[in-house]
């Protein structure tokens, strides 16, 4: 799929198929087609984030193509689409100085769109806005960046809505879109990053946009894995998201791939759901084991031992070997990596004192903390010997915070007391066989790919947001005996494969037969006890969940 084709997925269901719908209607027309004709003149689009102009330029090669069939039956009318019908605004001068010579008579505006007034640039307002906005996740934004999201996306008294300063930076234009539509007929298109319709983001973004301007979403092009090739117009995950404020009696549409769906409503996780935001508990809704993240050693790294240094220092240091403990964050659990950490929990004033480079460290540890700018952190200096928190369940399934979006399955595993799991990994003791095959099926995963905050190239994990939040179903005796069957079966068939790591086990390219068999089993185990068909497909899973969610918070109240 090339570029033109790509723009035509967000121009076609915004406008393009319904002005050639109304030009199949009046074929024979003329005097219609006349009507049409002034019709298509007089609308006027707006691209905010215009780059180079690929929408813009597009659309009006689209509409003069339309035009010209217009005048073969009208041959009496003349040429009207003209540039004086597109609007930009560009932050690069040279590109904006660019497009206005590609697109002559264009209104294009040098700036940054998210301090600039659009109702100045478009005093009459303007019936489409399309485009790519600029996307950065708050982690990744400069503090002007931050500071623009903060001025745009501001309450009814002008305050920030809570959180805003975790917003990706293209929340700013899909909030001044709202803002710019609100009591007009616009309609825009945006192609924006995925994690603007999940977890966290969905709630933040969406939320006030429905409930303050009255916006729904028209039609959604779910999550697009774009070429590289053209990476710097599309991302690799990205969706298109069609949406108005004003009445809008077309259709709304689905779309996966090529293929689309009518659909009753579009929620803001582009799902044919009611409107249900998913939002942070810090107790799971259903009777299911507590989960906790892991222990965090804001330490400075002095009590981390890596593996290059475990050998010397209990050389320098054998006293301390009893204090010495495996020590995982998510990479050394998922990679099965050596890495160790002092666990001085049990160890008296006296034993540290004896050992002299454990008593450096701990001197190192609480200089580190004494020096910082939170007051926690400085607190802690009074216990530098410990980690921030001291979980060690005897036993427990672990899951890392951050995973990979090349895995079919989640990389989870038990672990006990021997290891202490950091807080890169989230912790849930007294779990059974039942919750772990529960865990390991993919109908968590579904709900996990949707709700999981994108971190680079793979999501993060949450408590409060997916564990919490996740409907678990309510299985008869059967059907939690079959899944602890799965469940075991998948331990077994890793038993065999003992020298893989979990990548290595759950990399999609490398996933050894026999286990992936296993887990097709268990998701059949799984979808029984929900009450799924076997030939459920992914959406309508997560649509059926989000019900579920929506039911135990009606029953909460």
């Amino acid at each position: 799929m090339n570029a033109v084709e790509k723009i035509h997925r967000v121009i076609d269901p915004l406008f393009l198929n319904e002005l050639r719908a109304e030009f199949e209607q009046r074929l024979f027309d003329p005097e219609r087609l006349k009507e049409l004709h002034n019709h298509i003149a007089s609308l006027k689009f707006f691209d905010p984030a215009c780059g180079s102009g690929e929408f813009l330029i597009e659309i009006h090669a689209s509409l003069r193509r339309l035009e010209e069939e217009i005048l073969e039956h009208v041959p009496e009318s003349t040429a009207r689409i003209s540039g004086a019908q597109f609007f930009g605004i560009e932050s690069s001068s040279s590109s904006a100085k660019k497009l206005r010579k590609n697109l002559p008579n264009s209104h294009i505006r040098h700036g940054n769109a998210l301090l600039l007034d659009w109702s100045k640039l478009l005093p009459r307002g303007a019936d489409f806005i399309i485009g790519k906005p600029s996307a950065f996740g708050f982690p990744f934004q400069t503090p002007e960046q931050k500071a623009d999201v903060s001025r745009v996306f501001v309450n009814e008294r002008g305050k920030p809505y809570a959180k805003n300063g975790k917003l990706d930076y293209a929340a700013g234009w899909i909030f001044k879109a709202a803002q710019f539509m609100h009591n007009r007929k616009t309609r825009a298109a945006f192609v924006l990053p995925e994690s603007l319709c999940q977890s966290e983001q969905a709630y933040l973004i969406w939320k006030p946009l429905f409930e303050r301007f009255g916006v729904h979403i028209d039609f959604a092009y779910r999550p697009l894995k774009w070429s590289r090739q053209t990476r710097s117009f599309f991302s690799n995950k990205s969706v298109i998201v069609g949406f108005s404020s004003a009445r809008n009696d077309q259709p709304r549409r689905i779309f996966d791939g090529d293929q689309s769906q009518e659909v009753a409503n579009i929620n803001a996780y582009l799902l044919d759901a009611p409107n249900i935001f998913v939002t942070g508990q810090m107790k799971p809704l259903c009777e299911v084991p507590e989960i906790h993240r892991g222990n965090q050693p804001t330490d400075g790294r002095n009590l981390i031992i890596e593996a290059d240094q475990y050998d010397d220092f209990i050389r320098r240091e054998p006293r301390a070997q009893k204090f010495i403990r495996r020590f995982m964050m998510g990479r050394e659990f998922v990679k099965n990596l050596p890495r160790y950490c002092l666990w001085l929990k049990d160890a008296t004033p006296e034993e540290i004192q004896s050992m002299p480079l454990v008593a450096e460290r701990v001197s190192a540890v609480k200089r580190f903390r004494e020096s910082s700018t939170f007051d926690k952190t400085r607190k802690l200096s009074k216990t530098p010997h410990l980690f921030r928190e001291q979980i060690t369940p005897d036993r427990f399934i672990a899951i890392p915070k951050v995973l990979s979006d090349k895995r079919a399955y989640l990389p989870i595993a038990w672990l006990d007391s021997s290891t202490i799991a950091g807080d890169q990994i989230f912790m849930i003791p007294d779990a059974e066989l039942f919750h772990f095959g529960i865990l390991e099926s993919s109908v968590h995963m579904i709900w996990t790919r949707a709700l999981g905050g994108q971190y680079s190239k793979g999501f993060c994990y949450s408590k409060t947001i997916i564990y919490n939040n996740f409907p678990w179903c309510e299985p008869t005796a059967k059907q939690r005996a079959a899944i602890e069957n799965t469940a075991q079966k998948i331990l077994d068939a890793r038993k065999k494969y003992g020298d893989l790591s979990l990548a290595d086990l759950y990399d999609n390219q490398k996933m050894p037969s026999e286990l992936r068999a296993e887990h097709i089993e268990n998701d059949l185990a799984v979808l029984d006890a929900y009450g799924f068909d076997k030939n459920i497909s992914e959406t309508e899973i997560l649509s059926r969940l989000m019900s579920m969610y929506d039911d135990l918070l009606t029953s909460m109240k």
